[in-house]
């Protein structure tokens, strides 16, 4: 049965390997979805009692005080 399982999940691995694209979207865009996934790390409820000094400096980099005390710690969403 394991290494059904384990074929099963190789073969919808390899799936979605195939099916990716390349895609071209602008830096800003990108940047947004960085920022995101680390806020997202950030106030994951795993980490609540980890340093995550680190991961808010990666974010400082991208946002401004204001922008870091309305989006990472208000948790309010990222705005276009």
């Amino acid at each position: 049965m394991k290494n059904q399982t384990q074929s099963i999940v190789e073969s919808v691995l390899e799936m979605r390997k195939n099916i990716r694209v390349d895609v071209k979207i602008p830096h800003d865009e990108v940047d947004r979805i960085v920022v995101n996934r680390l806020i997202g790390i950030r106030n994951f409820e795993g980490n609540q009692n980890k340093d995550m000094t680190y991961i808010d400096k990666t974010i400082k980099f991208f946002l401004t005080e204001d922008e870091f005390q309305k989006y990472a710690i208000e948790k309010n969403e990222i705005e276009y």
